[in-house]
């Protein structure tokens, strides 16, 4: 943040109803709210960048810890509170990996320090949200 100004930037523009596109020079992606809708939801959203966020530090933390990943994929789940605002009061993360030389130990620290050192969109959310993480570590076919 050289000169203060934004690190990050991004454009919705309304679609009609309660369907938005959100765009960043890089790509975009649809918000869509309500009955029948046919992309992620705000808060699906939402869950994703979490999800999405902690996975890339978890592969770059094994990766120097030398593990070689060979699959990954990590379920978010959230609940939410049923007064307005609709915030989250709990989310999930359920870590689902495997690799020749992965251990269960190994990843528990990778999602740890992601968790508590290097995710940003973690780090934004209400300290008040419980975050449970459960790794499972599945033995390659």
């Amino acid at each position: 943040m050289a000169d203060g100004g934004p690190t990050n930037a991004a454009r919705l523009t309304w679609k009609g109803g309660h369907r938005f596109e959100a765009a960043t020079e890089q790509g975009s992606i649809a918000i869509w709210s309500g009955e029948d809708r046919k992309s992620l939801s705000p808060m699906e959203a939402m869950l994703s960048a979490i999800a999405g966020c902690m996975a890339i530090d978890v592969v770059d933390i094994l990766g120097k810890m030398r593990k070689t990943v060979s699959a990954y994929a990590v379920e978010c789940e959230g609940w939410r509170r049923d007064e307005l605002p609709r915030k989250f009061t709990r989310i999930r993360l359920t870590h689902r990996i495997s690799g020749p030389d992965v251990d269960p130990g190994s990843v528990s620290r990778a999602v740890e320090l992601s968790q508590s050192k290097y995710c940003s969109a973690m780090a934004s959310l209400d300290p008040a949200i419980e975050v449970e993480n459960v790794v499972a570590v599945e033995v390659p076919a």
